[in-house]
Order: C-alpha cells, then structure tokens, then sequence
C-alpha cells in the first residue's frame, strides 16, 4: 500500500495549520497543505497530475509500455526536498529549485526516503542536487526511454548510459543519493533506466506518511 497525498481527501483532515509566512493565493483559496513537519532534506518527492496533459500523459504510457504496473507508472515526476516546503527538480528549464505549493491541489503526492541515511546524508543529498542546477535537461534520455519501452521494455539486459551534463527528474534524485550514501544505487538495475515508476518500486526507499492540513 503507498503512501500518498491525495487531494480529494483533504477536506477529511482534522488538523489545523496557520502559516506564519506568506503562501500562494491557489493553496490558500483552496483551504489545504501538505503537513511537511516529518518531512526530511533529501526525501524523493513524487507527484502525479489529477488531470495529466500530454507529456504527463506520454511518461505514463512510456513507463507501463516498459512493463511497469499502473500503481508505478501513474509516477510521472520526480524531486529532492530542501526543507521549507523548497524543491530541487529537472524540469524542461533545466534544473532548477522550486516549491511544493504548485503540486498543491492538482496532484497525489508521495513522500519517500532511505531510512539508513543519517543526517548528514540526508543534507548532503539534498546539496548534490543543488549542485545540478546549471545541467541542462535530458532530452536524449526521454528519447532513449520512449525507444526502449516500445521495442524492448524495462526487463532486458542494461543496454545504454545516460549522456553526462544531462538530467531527468528522477536521475537527478538517483545521483544524488548515489553520492549521499556511498555508492547506494537507485533504480531498475537489470534494465538501466532510472524513471519515476522505478524509485516509486525502489525497495530500498520506504515511504513517509504524510497527512493533509487545513489553513486557517
């Protein structure tokens, strides 16, 4: 069973959050927030659009094509958690940091981490990811992705690399941790690929559960 944020059941919540900081007009006209009080520097973030438009649409597809089942692949985006409701994520900008508000009300969210790592790993985590952010986004690797899943699928023997100075979102998190926790490899081993489906199975992640609040 995961663990998940899902907007629909938000307005079950019986806590309460008054934030002692400013937050986008769209979370507070909403009424709701995450609660990021256990939330942890370095945690994968994963999200999945309430109403998909076509890339999200696309990465969904490409992941159950590669043999993925529909619980993983609905996992179309990736980030690092900074702290302060601050993300670190690849986006078609290129890397870049963010927040999680715009995830807010139009996506399940889902908050997992690797429970061996220490605090320190948990910064340096999140510190590997900054340091990405002048790295260009993968555009080979999405390419590379569609033509693995249509004619080989995601079960075969590893068959490509990632171009360097490049990143997807998930990679993004995949290295990170890679270098946070000596040598710790995240993703489909067999295969190669490192997607959002892939670290949603990660057995080496366990997920945090997270709960709603109401703004007041």
């Amino acid at each position: 069973m995961q663990e998940l944020l899902d907007p629909a059941k938000a307005h079950s919540t019986l806590l309460t959050w008054t934030p002692d900081h400013p937050i986008p007009r769209s979370v507070r006209n909403w009424g709701f927030c995450a609660d990021f009080s256990n939330w942890l520097p370095g945690d994968l973030i994963l999200v999945s659009a309430q109403k998909p438009g076509f890339i999200q649409q696309s990465i969904r597809r490409i992941q159950a094509q590669g043999g993925y089942d529909t619980v993983h692949a609905r996992w179309e985006h990736a980030a690092v958690y900074i702290g302060s409701s601050a993300l670190c994520e690849a986006t078609r900008k290129g890397v870049v940091v963010s927040d999680i508000y715009h995830y807010i009300g139009q996506h399940l969210i889902r908050v997992r981490r690797n429970p061996t790592l220490n605090n320190d790993q948990r910064w340096e985590l999140a510190v590997n990811a900054l340091k990405l952010r002048s790295y260009r986004y993968g555009y080979r690797s999405i390419l590379t992705l569609l033509w693995k899943s249509q004619f080989s699928g995601y079960w075969g023997t590893r068959t490509f690399t990632y171009p360097q100075r490049t990143r997807i979102c998930s990679e993004l998190y995949a290295d990170a941790h890679t270098k946070a926790s000596n040598g710790i490899i995240l993703g489909n081993i067999t295969s190669g690929e490192i997607t959002p489906a892939s670290l949603s199975m990660e057995k080496k992640l366990i997920d945090v559960k997270t709960k709603w609040v109401k703004i007041i």
